[in-house]
């Protein structure tokens, strides 16, 4: 209703915005087997699952992973397919594009960023809860590609993100609080 209206969520409580490092949209395929177009997700181009669950076991952007990759790896890699709550039909999934969550972001002026699904960027991060302060720091260390990716969009949405999910349960995940507070110098999280 405050979206429809166009009011912000920061009006009547603190906003933490949700959202995932690849984005979902319903399956094309109905109950009966017909199809229909269920629309794509801003310019971002569909992925394949055998992408997602293959990046996630090599820490690699699901878009960088080729057939070859998915012939060797599959196997072994986790098995992180959606399914559509009423149909039962295998989720759509994209990247993220940068232009929607903006607009997002600024439709719904959130005070945190919370990215959950964290461990289909890496499935060495499932499950995991601690903080994230920093390389060098006490805590849990993220590599390289994983630090350039929440660079990437912090800088993007000029926002921080404080906090990273990473499993089904309550304390499955990464708190950025400090991290944020340190060098963001934000008052607010």
């Amino acid at each position: 209703m405050l979206s429809d209206s166009k009011i912000s969520p920061s009006r009547l409580k603190k906003t933490i915005m949700v959202f995932r490092p690849y984005p979902i949209r319903i399956s094309n395929e109905i109950y009966d087997g017909s199809y229909i177009y269920s629309g794509d997700y801003g310019d971002s181009i569909e992925l394949d699952w055998d992408q997602i669950n293959v990046g996630a076991y090599l820490g690699y952007p699901a878009q960088a992973v080729d057939e070859d990759m998915i012939l060797e790896y599959l196997p072994s890699a986790p098995t992180l397919n959606e399914l559509t709550s009423v149909t039962e039909k295998l989720r759509r999934i994209f990247p993220i594009d940068i232009n929607l969550l903006k607009e997002s972001i600024e439709d719904n002026e959130p005070v945190e960023l919370y990215l959950n699904f964290f461990e289909q960027l890496d499935w060495d991060f499932f499950q995991e809860s601690g903080f994230y302060s920093g390389i060098g720091d006490e805590g849990i260390e993220l590599n390289r590609y994983l630090r350039e990716y929440l660079n990437w969009l912090e800088s993007e949405l000029n926002y921080p993100i404080t906090m990273l999910g990473t499993g089904p349960d309550l304390n499955h995940y990464i708190d950025r609080r400090p991290y944020v507070k340190r060098f963001y110098q934000r008052k607010d999280v």
